[in-house]
């Protein structure tokens, strides 16, 4: 998350993306960076989730662009996160959809300009993003800890 923070000013002092408006104050900072390892931690269980019972690196990569791509590229993170109809109803679905959202919350917080009205509210995004977590870590756990044939010997 450390590193994720960095990044920005450093490539606005390098000059290769241009400067970005933020008014980061302590709090800000500890609760953008709180919120980020929360939406890490989820994102790590639930690619572990996938790569527990895979048999190959290849399969993990393959679930991984098929599943994991889209749901990244859904989440409004590129994208606006408006849709019609049925897209809607993915975006909505989505459990990243609300990690991007309370991210952009926290970090555009004291900027003029804002954020999307369209965004999920600071409150829904971070219990969305707690029971996401919650969920894929009691799933990861489970399944590490459940026997195998090829466990016993």
């Amino acid at each position: 998350v450390a590193l994720f923070f960095a990044i920005g000013p450093v490539l606005t002092w390098l000059g290769v993306v241009p400067r970005i408006e933020l008014s980061w104050t302590p709090g800000s900072l500890l609760a953008s960076a709180a919120f980020a390892t929360r939406l890490a931690f989820a994102l790590t269980a639930l690619a572990y989730v996938i790569a527990w019972p895979m048999d190959s690196t290849q399969g993990f990569h393959a679930i991984m662009s098929v599943f994991l791509l889209p749901m990244w590229l859904l989440s409004g993170a590129f994208f606006p996160g408006e849709g019609s109809g049925w897209m809607e109803w993915v975006i909505r679905l989505n459990p990243l959809t609300y990690g991007v959202a309370g991210l952009r919350r926290l970090m555009y917080a004291d900027v003029e300009f804002g954020v999307s009205p369209t965004l999920p509210p600071l409150g829904v995004s971070l219990a969305v993003t707690t029971a996401f977590c919650a969920v894929c870590v009691a799933l990861a756990v489970a399944m590490t800890r459940r026997r195998t044939s090829g466990d016993v010997r």
